[in-house]
């Protein structure tokens, strides 16, 4: 810009390169375009040159259940097909499904037990991490590119209450992009001390959500269902939530073994809630056939082809 050959030379050149370029030789100019960990918004364009990645939104309160719910999906797909008419393909963010599920995973070190994964932290990050998958349809007629978020619940509890962008704009993105919802209701909440301020929780994200969904596909997500609940509680948000999202689908989920049921129905819970969410809706598209003229005196104007006016 200011005629130095060599940026170095140049005083507003700004150091910022990591310690590994300046260790790394002159052939050393084929680096990977991805780092394996989760996404961010400047990393979006890695998985969305050929197609437009259908992406999944995992929303609710903190300690509600999201991060467990993405650990369980990937160990499970490390297992055995997750969706009968998918099969994996590949993913930019192994790396960060590994951090997700390492704490859930048996470890070597005998004094450190499996433990649900760590709270995802809070920040003021433009967008949350995007964990990917590259699905090949069964019938090989191409490729899906699935990105599912991983946010903390406090962007989702401020956004439901304030949802202007300069809070946590990162809540904000994920609602505004998401092709479908998984709205998750904390049972343990609900069963906790504070009944009350769990279910005003819920009830305030659930009427944030209905405005912004645009009809997308919501699917509640009862995470932690072996808690028992109040009767009274679980019915009043029941209420609420039939109130707000009329047409979305439940879904009842623990990844705790309960007493007396089959390890398996938590393997059907989980294939049932990413099936829902990864299925496309179709999109019905208004033709405007008539094209009117502000000038219809005017031929060319008017002019539709083949000769007719």
């Amino acid at each position: 810009m200011y005629g130095n050959h060599d940026r170095y030379t140049c005083e507003h050149w700004q150091t910022t390169e990591i310690a590994a370029e300046e260790s790394s030789t002159e052939h050393d100019t084929q680096v990977a375009p991805w780092h394996s960990d989760a996404l961010s918004k400047l990393d979006i364009n890695l998985v969305s040159v050929q197609r437009r990645p259908h992406v999944i939104a995992l929303v609710g309160p903190h300690n509600a259940g999201k991060t467990t719910y993405l650990a369980a999906i990937h160990l499970l797909c490390l297992r055995e097909p997750v969706l009968k008419d998918f099969s994996f393909a590949g993913s930019l963010t192994l790396r960060g499904w590994q951090r997700i599920i390492e704490s859930m995973q048996y470890p070597r070190d005998k004094n450190l037990p499996p433990s649900y994964p760590p709270h995802t932290p809070n920040s003021n990050e433009r967008v949350p991490g995007l964990l990917h998958y590259t699905l090949r349809t069964n019938e090989d007629e191409g490729l899906q590119e699935i990105l599912l978020t991983d946010a903390p619940g406090e962007w989702f509890t401020s956004w439901a209450c304030n949802p202007d962008e300069s809070m946590y704009p990162g809540a904000v993105w994920t609602i505004r992009n998401a092709d479908a919802y998984l709205f998750f209701v904390d049972s343990d909440a609900l069963a906790g001390d504070e009944p009350g301020v769990a279910r005003s929780t819920i009830e305030s994200m659930a009427m944030r959500l209905a405005e912004e969904r645009n009809e997308k596909p919501v699917g509640i997500v009862w995470s932690k269902s072996d808690v028992k609940i109040d009767g009274v509680i679980e019915q009043q948000v029941e209420t609420i939530l039939s109130r707000e999202l009329p047409d979305a689908t439940s879904f009842r989920m623990s990844v705790r073994p309960q007493k007396g049921n089959d390890p398996e129905m938590m393997v059907e819970s989980l294939k049932d809630t990413l099936e829902f969410a990864t299925t496309k809706q179709p999109v019905a598209i208004d033709f405007q056939t008539d094209c009117p003229t502000g000038n219809p005196e005017d031929r060319f104007l008017s002019y539709r082809g083949n000769g007719h006016v």
